[in-house]
């Protein structure tokens, strides 16, 4: 989003923004019209996210090169559209000439402006003879994401004006399929695209007065420390833990907006949705937070009931054999998940405890770290059947 003479002119990204969170669209308008600047969010998720997002288009523009197809790369070369006058003229250019691939492409027009990863031909006819293009884009995500399919429904929009006829198919390329695209049917999303369209197109007309909830999209959004700031200061309710955002909004109808307010309650109405009890829960954690936060130490009480039929109490009885396993994974491979290290706690022969680490840096690997575990866990077993392993799950 950013504003060129009197207009604003939207990014396809400002899409699943709008969809994902009202408030970061209103701070993005807010920094378009220069009232506040943009922060810039660095973290190594974020930093490894771009480095491999970067990596993957890259490894897919070589992948179609190799096919032996004509690629024109318009790339740095190309900004994008600096005005509401339509779509930058190399990509015009380019796809006149019927190129096979067309990567980095230019796209716009009086509303949105932005670059396409890629243009495949295809040989359907349209005003620039008997080929056309579609969308091509890559992302990491292993499902494809609500954001992903708004963004190839702006870039299918923009090129259908440009070639004078709409792309019937848009399509993402994600890691570890050997580049076989997952295709999308346009006209399955125009209406929601559409719809979508009508309404930032308003907001950016008349922002409404919005609040930073928290939503999944905070993980990476650039405005998070801010929001954050604001968020403790108010002391939300989203920092009571454990609690849902339809308790949240439950509490809110009765007027109660802080965590502090909710812990003081003696007393909660039964609300028009949801279950009192969740509540009375909540307000307990609150009462409970609230506590530890004015001592200026962590406080704690038991649950109740506490005795031998409930919770930890129905723990087999302890051995000195006993293991506590765990995993922990990496997230960015390819083909999935990769338990790249397991971990185990024993006691030792003079019964002190001993942390055994298994690292796993190549496939083959994990499978040899997690069978010296089961070897490990085998032997315990033999030689004490009454010996319990635990696993630390999530």
């Amino acid at each position: 989003m950013r504003r060129l003479k009197k207009n604003i002119v939207l990014a396809p990204t400002d899409l699943g923004n709008f969809l994902s969170c009202r408030h970061l669209s209103h701070r993005d308008l807010a920094a378009a019209n220069g009232v506040v600047k943009r922060p810039v969010r660095y973290g190594p998720v974020i930093d490894e996210l771009k480095a491999r997002g970067a990596a993957h288009e890259a490894a897919y523009l070589g992948f179609l090169e190799e096919q032996s197809l004509t690629v024109t790369r318009l790339g740095d070369e190309l900004p994008a559209a600096d005005s509401a006058e339509g779509a930058n003229t190399k990509t015009l250019a380019a796809i006149r000439s019927g190129v096979e691939v067309i990567y980095q492409a230019s796209l716009s027009d009086e509303h949105w402006a932005g670059r396409a990863d890629f243009l495949r031909r295809v040989e359907v006819p349209s005003d620039l003879g008997e080929w056309s293009y579609e969308v091509v884009d890559t992302k990491l995500a292993r499902d494809t994401r609500a954001s992903t399919v708004l963004q190839l429904c702006v870039y299918t929009h923009l090129l259908g004006k440009l070639q004078g006829t709409r792309p019937a198919l848009m399509h993402v390329v994600m890691p570890g399929v050997g580049y076989e695209p997952e295709t999308y049917r346009a006209d399955d999303y125009g209406a929601y695209f559409r719809l979508l369209e009508r309404g930032l197109e308003a907001f950016v007309e008349v922002p409404d007065e919005t609040y930073p909830d928290p939503v999944s999209h905070c993980d990476l959004c650039a405005w998070w420390s801010e929001c954050e700031s604001r968020r403790r200061g108010d002391d939300h309710l989203c920092y009571v833990a454990g609690i849902g955002g339809s308790q949240i909004a439950a509490l809110r109808e009765m007027g109660i907006d802080r965590l502090s307010t909710l812990a003081q309650q003696e007393e909660l109405p039964a609300p028009s949705h949801g279950s009192k009890e969740a509540l009375e829960r909540a307000r307990d954690q609150a009462r409970v937070q609230l506590k530890g936060r004015e001592q200026g130490k962590p406080y704690f009480e038991f649950r109740q009931p506490f005795d031998s039929e409930h919770g930890l109490a129905l723990l087999p009885e302890p051995t000195h054999d006993d293991i506590f396993l765990d995993f922990e994974g990496n997230h960015f491979v390819e083909h999935g998940v990769q338990e790249y290290l397991t971990g185990y706690i024993s006691q030792g022969s003079e019964g002190r405890d001993t942390y055994t680490s298994l690292w796993a840096r190549k496939p083959e690997e994990e499978r040899q770290a997690f069978e010296r575990f089961i070897d490990q866990a085998t032997a315990v077993r033999v030689r004490n059947p009454s010996a319990h392993i635990y696993h630390f799950a999530p």
